[in-house]
């Protein structure tokens, strides 16, 4: 035959289609229908095409087609290559290893051409339609083998018509293919993960036919490979020699990214749930997939899963309505709902109602068998899959209710850690954990859960900061829920009124006190104000009188300063860029914060001084602080953010007592961070400062003299802080560094830039105190050495340049005799042999250039001459070490030293940290790294005095002590630069060092002709305008 023969026949028959009988039909392929299942395999593929269309036509038309299925199955399944698909027929039974749970795609195509794979599976289609009666009962294995086979074809538009064909078969034949069950369906897992949405449906309504045909006996197998279930207690012999694969293929179908697909999914998993004859030895396997498709993107999804929960629990009634019929006739309801009156309680976002009683008896029932792979699952690594094991949490517990009494125990120890996020990325998990636990605080009762949380905030499980952090979270969680579920106006049952004093007493013993932190108070403070706000909602006039007695009044003071700390801290959030607009939110905050409003009404401004209310308020904390030892500065904050915060509200004649306090409070943080003992002060006070110069801003322009006050203690307490910072042999943690770092950038930013920066330079000339000053300056070459890397002298060079540039050069340019005020202390160490060096008492630390300046000089020899004679004795030592070995360890125990401070000018130091800095900028910096390091290094040469012709300039020891050292290390420099713009840079500088000191260029250039250096007399004259 050939293809002109073949399309003639199919065109004669196509043109007598309507005379075209069905005895007709069968008897031209009685005569024909050899040699048209020989085309099959014809060398022309036209012809094996048009060969498959003729036997199509003809035998859906015939009266019988049992003739010829035994001819037709023969040649298909040598074309579609179904012979023995696993190659084990010609092992015996049992030594047949167990199937594979991998999908399997075939390889081997006998029929290469896809468009007659295509008829193949047309044609099989029609078959299993047209088939009438009992034709195919001898046939069904040949019919399963090549249904399986075409579902694993490579081709995705041919697995989609095989899954089309499985699926009617299986209608057709389900009570014979009881045997075929696992086979057909194994055959389904490659089109459940095709890359096409029509095939990965059509794959579904496939398995949904089949699991009609294996009822009570092999459905289980299937719904095993399809949820990736291996029996742990036993391992294939393969899986010793090489890696082997489990596919949750629901759990691939539950998140398939088409919205299509997972409706269907959910249909199906419900139709399961509903109609399946053996549904219920399959809800564990189903249930948490309709649960998940609560919480789909798909608002029609999540109605769809919440309609299958209600109908099943309908049934689920039905079936066991004796069990029931008490709890209905008699309106016996769980203890929470307080008699049903709070039933309907909102539950989360993903539930809109209060489910029905037989969908919640049918969670519950199944609910513990997924408890621990949800465990495992919130600590993923996967940020999406520890999402999705959350909010599966808060759904299961949402059904389960006051079941979970029963899970407590193990519930509260794996997700406690869960309800705190550790990481930005971890924000919703830690949310959806928490409503977790507010949902557990409403449906138990607080006897089953309240000595679990108290032994761990008492460190009887851990003593890590992170679990005392979560604990308290989960705590606030806990009573929220708990005390959230109350009829109004009927007060706090007594079950509920013992817990509040319970935790009433927690939160006033000394032990939990001392352990509120920075790194737990925001959790503290959401702690205190849920206990503070739900009793003020909810308790009665007798109960709150009760409550007072306990210690109420202390834990709304208390609520207060902790509310108050924990709100300006989270303003300081250091993930996000840096705004001034935050400072306005967190004191919008305060103002908005109920805790705030209820200790207010305490306060009548009207009626009271301020110092009535001030003293009245320090007292009051005065009553707690002991309960907080060493934390008491907390209290001092926490008073001065609430004096911040009323700044405004008081009478302008009553702004200096308020300033005049918080300057009081300035000296005791001062004094806790001169201690050094805990980094938490200077984290703290660096925030506060901060906060404080937004809090007053409004006052600047109007009442400087007031605030002045203010801002010469801001300023001594942010150099406080640096100057601890990096002189501190405390170990910090990354933490604590990475915050200082970010917080001494924001600290420049806000007080040496805009519209503060003239305050700034008025308040210091007038009081010419630099004491705060000096130890920012000095502090510098310490953070940078001990907390940043070579490469990150950018950081600390933004932070120097707006200082430099906003306030040292415009304050001591103007008032060139402040530059002698700026000394700073320097440890030396000494040998014992001598007396150690003593500062003059009437010096300090900071004192006038010439004053005392005899016993200043003498002193300052006396240390030179101390310090030679130390270094002559480590050499005679040195000696004596190589000469005995253990008269050197004798002598390295009985020396001693003595620590002694000597007289530094700061400004040589600024001078000299900038142009090591300058040194270290690398090879091909851009064009904003340039001009931030040479600009900053430009403006301190500002303040470098214009001589004229004068002479010769030597340098100032207050300023630059070597003045030629320096401009001859910028002569170098720019002779060796190669990059154009730094080399641009350096000359400008050169060019204002010139203008100031000319001489010492007109010097420097007879220096160089003499000595012949043609390069430096090039760039000199150049300079010096002398070409």
């Amino acid at each position: 035959m050939n293809w002109t023969f073949m399309s003639q026949v199919q065109l004669k028959l196509l043109q007598e289609e309507g005379r075209l009988s069905g005895m007709v039909s069968q008897q031209l392929l009685v005569k024909f229908h050899k040699q048209l299942l020989q085309a099959f395999a014809d060398k022309t593929e036209k012809v094996r095409e048009k060969s498959i269309e003729i036997f199509k036509m003809l035998i859906t038309r015939c009266d019988d087609m049992s003739p010829f299925l035994p001819y037709l199955f023969s040649v298909v399944t040598d074309r579609v290559n179904a012979v023995d698909l696993e190659g084990i027929q010609h092992l015996p039974e049992i030594m047949r290893p167990p199937p594979g749970q991998k999908p399997k795609r075939l390889i081997k195509l006998v029929e290469e051409s896809e468009e007659v794979r295509m008829g193949i599976v047309q044609l099989m289609n029609e078959i299993v339609n047209y088939a009438q009666n009992n034709e195919l009962v001898q046939y069904l294995d040949d019919v399963s083998n090549i249904l399986r086979t075409l579902a694993m074809d490579p081709s995705g538009d041919i697995q989609r018509e095989a899954c089309l064909t499985i699926s009617a078969f299986c209608r057709n034949n389900k009570e014979m293919l009881l045997h075929f069950t696992e086979l057909l369906g194994r055959a389904i897992l490659l089109p459940l993960i095709s890359k096409k949405s029509k095939v990965r449906i059509a794959a579904l309504d496939a398995l949904g036919s089949i699991f009609y045909c294996g009822i009570w006996k092999y459905n289980a197998f299937v719904f095993e490979n399809l949820v990736g279930f291996r029996d742990p207690n036993s391992v294939p012999i393969k899986d010793f020699y090489e890696p082997s694969h489990n596919i949750n293929y629901f759990a691939t179908l539950i998140t398939d990214p088409k919205i299509q697909v997972r409706e269907f999914f959910i249909r199906q998993v419900g139709d399961w749930m509903i109609e399946l004859d053996d549904r219920y030895d399959h809800h564990a396997r189903l249930i948490p997939y309709v649960l998940s498709g609560l919480f789909d993107e798909f608002p029609q999804i999540r109605s769809t899963s919440f309609e299958i929960l209600q109908e099943a629990g309908k049934m689920e009634e039905k079936e066991k309505e004796k069990e029931i019929l008490e709890k209905k006739q008699f309106g016996i309801d769980n203890e929470w709902t307080q008699n049903g009156k709070l039933s309907q309680l909102p539950i989360s976002e993903f539930i809109p109602e209060r489910p029905n009683l037989g969908a919640r008896m049918l969670i519950r029932s199944h609910v513990r068998k997924f408890w621990g792979a949800l465990y495992k699952e919130i600590k993923d690594v996967s940020v999406e899959h520890r999402e999705r094991a959350a909010k599966l949490l808060l759904i299961a517990v949402s059904f389960s209710e006051d079941h979970m009494t029963q899970y407590l125990d193990v519930f509260i120890r794996n997700l406690i850690w869960h309800t705190v996020d550790k990481n930005p990325e971890d924000k919703k998990v830690a949310a959806y954990i928490s409503r977790a636990f507010e949902l557990v605080g409403r449906y138990c009762s607080p006897d089953s859960y309240v000595h679990l949380i108290l032994s761990g905030l008492k460190g009887e499980f851990s003593k890590d900061d992170e679990y005392l952090r979560a604990a308290i979270k989960a705590l606030a969680c806990l009573l929220n829920g708990s005390l959230e579920a109350v009829v109004k106006d009927q007060g706090f049952p007594q079950k509920k009124l013992d817990f509040i004093v319970s935790i009433i007493k927690l939160l006033k013993e000394d032990d939990f006190l001392e352990e509120i932190s920075l790194h737990n108070f925001n959790e503290a403070a959401l702690l205190y104000q849920t206990l503070i706000n739900r009793i003020q909602e909810n308790a009665t006039e007798k109960q709150l009188k009760f409550l007072q007695g306990v210690g109420l009044n202390v834990i709304n003071q208390m609520g207060f300063v902790i509310n108050k700390i924990a709100l300006f801290d989270q303003t300081f959030i250091m993930t996000i860029p840096y705004q001034q607009e935050n400072c306005d939110q967190i004191l919008k905050s305060l103002g908005n914060n109920s805790i705030h409003q209820l200790i207010n009404k305490g306060f009548q401004k009207e009626e009271q001084s301020i110092s009535q209310v001030i003293n009245n308020f320090y007292n009051s904390i005065q009553e707690i602080g002991y309960s907080f030892n060493s934390y008491g500065w907390k209290l001092l904050i926490g008073q001065a953010v609430y004096l911040i915060f009323e700044f405004a509200g008081f009478e302008k004649d009553q702004h200096s007592d308020i300033l005049g306090s918080i300057s009081l409070h300035f000296k005791s943080f001062q004094n806790q961070i001169s201690k050094g003992d805990n980094p938490e002060i200077g984290d703290f006070i660096v925030k506060f400062s901060l906060l404080l110069l937004n809090g007053i801003k409004q006052e600047l322009i109007k009442e400087q003299n007031l605030v002045s006050v203010v801002y010469s203690g801001c300023i001594k307490m942010l150099g406080e802080v640096f100057y601890w910072l990096g002189a501190t042999q405390q170990e910090l943690n990354v933490k604590i560094v990475k915050e200082y770092k970010e917080l001494l950038k924001l600290s420049a930013k806000q007080c040496f830039s805009g519209k503060y920066i003239d305050i700034f330079q008025k308040i210091f000339n007038e009081q010419s105190d630099f004491t705060g000053v000096s130890n920012f300056i000095v502090s510098f070459d310490n953070i940078f050495r001990r907390h940043y890397k070579i490469n990150q002298g950018d950081q600390i060079m933004e932070i120097l340049n707006p200082f430099v540039t906003k306030f040292v050069v415009p304050v001591f340019s103007k008032k060139r005799e402040l530059l002698q005020f700026l000394v700073a202390d320097q440890t030396t160490k000494v040998r014992n042999k001598k007396q150690p060096f003593e500062l003059d008492s009437n010096g300090g630390n900071y004192i006038k250039l010439g004053e005392n300046s005899e016993n200043s000089e003498k002193k300052e020899t006396d240390v030179k001459q101390i310090k030679q004679e130390g270094e002559n004795k480590d050499n005679q030592d040195n000696q004596e070490k190589q000469d005995n070995q253990e008269n050197q360890e004798k002598w390295q125990n009985q020396q001693k030293y003595h620590i002694v401070k000597e007289k530094v000018f700061v400004l040589p130091l600024l001078f000299k940290f900038v142009l090591a800095r300058v040194e270290q900028i690398g090879e091909t910096p851009n064009q904003e790294k340039i001009s931030l390091y040479y600009g900053t290094l430009k403006q301190l040469v500002e303040l470098i005095p214009n001589q004229g012709n004068k002479g010769f300039y030597k340098g100032d020891d207050y300023l630059l002590e070597n003045y030629e050292g320096f401009y001859g290390k910028l002569l170098k420099y720019t002779v060796d630069e190669k990059d154009i713009d730094q080399r641009e840079a350096l000359i400008q500088i050169i060019k204002k060092l010139i203008e100031k000191t000319p001489v010492n260029f007109q010097m420097e250039l007879e220096i160089a002709e003499k000595h012949k250096q043609f390069t430096r007399i090039q760039l000199l004259k150049h300079l010096c305008n002398k070409e």
